[in-house]
């Protein structure tokens, strides 16, 4: 089981996070649900630099899966999808790998969690919500990711299921994403899901 130690660049990086501090040791798995389902950019950064030493690295292995994936307009720079010179996806693209992504268990499981706990080896205890709004508000939503980049603007891949139908749906730069989100779900399965509550 791979345990993973917080350099100084994750505990500090900007953004949405879940708190991890230098020179703290988790387990590889546990980085994987704060990063799931927190967004947590310190989670991916140590998760990163864990596995390939570098960003630029484990960039280059992204950019070759991604190829492998289908997405042909994509280019990623930073992992963990912060704003990067020379980054770029689409909408289609970012289909392709939400498809990807929910063929796999573990990833779907925290995708889909309200919240998540996680403990340093020296039992520190860390808690956090989804902070995709419409995991536990819409009760059709299992998934799968959030985000936001001044470049990008609120950006969300939401998968429903029901009644025997799934929906995937991505949008980039959504002004009130939870709302139009929720309505286009709601169209493409056919029934009233609701506006999410945000308070």
């Amino acid at each position: 089981e791979a345990h993973v130690t917080v350099s100084a660049a994750a505990a500090g990086i900007e953004g949405s996070r879940i708190g991890l501090r230098l020179g703290e040791v988790l387990r590889a798995i546990d980085l994987l649900t704060g990063m799931l389902v927190r967004s947590g950019n310190d989670a991916c950064l140590a998760l990163v630099e864990h596995d390939a030493g570098s960003m630029p690295a484990f960039a280059e292995r992204m950019n070759r899966h991604a190829a492998a994936l289908g997405m042909r307009d994509s280019h990623f720079v930073h992992p963990c999808g912060l704003d990067a010179r020379g980054q770029y996806t689409t909408v289609t693209d970012l289909l392709a790998l939400a498809e990807a992504a929910r063929q796999e268990p573990r990833i779907l499981q925290r995708a889909g969690a309200q919240s998540g706990e996680i403990r340093t080896r020296a039992g520190r205890r860390v808690a956090f919500h989804n902070s995709n709004a419409l995991i536990g508000r819409e009760p059709d939503v299992i998934g799968l990711k959030s985000g936001f980049t001044s470049q990008a603007g609120n950006c969300v891949i939401a998968l429903a299921s029901a009644e025997g139908h799934t929906v995937v749906l991505v949008l980039l730069g959504a002004k009130d994403r939870w709302w139009e989100a929720t309505g286009m779900i709601a169209r493409a399965m056919g029934i009233a899901i609701g506006r999410p509550r945000l308070d």
